[in-house]
């Protein structure tokens, strides 16, 4: 996993899981994005 951002650290618990879902919408976009970039390309998931 990738080094989480410091904006949104307080939302993943110490072993990176997240723990609360934000309630900004700001908050929200960076960790969608943040997420997003977790998956690979060309990759089927199901």
């Amino acid at each position: 996993m990738g080094e989480i951002p410091d904006e949104i650290k307080k939302f993943f618990n110490k072993n990176n899981q997240l723990k609360q879902w934000p309630s900004k919408k700001k908050d929200k976009l960076l960790v969608l994005e943040f997420l997003s970039k977790l998956f690979e390309n060309n990759k089927t998931y199901s």
